[in-house]
């Protein structure tokens, strides 16, 4: 199980964005669990 909160993503290179969107990416297929995960 892998535990995060959103203040471990912000600022990281986890937290992309444009002028428009942002995409805060907490699960990734590196981290191995078959999923992705974001905000």
């Amino acid at each position: 199980m892998i535990i995060k909160n959103l203040e471990e993503v912000i600022g990281t290179e986890n937290d992309v964005g444009a002028e428009n969107w942002q995409s805060r990416r907490l699960l990734l297929k590196k981290d191995g669990m078959g999923f992705s995960f974001h905000d």
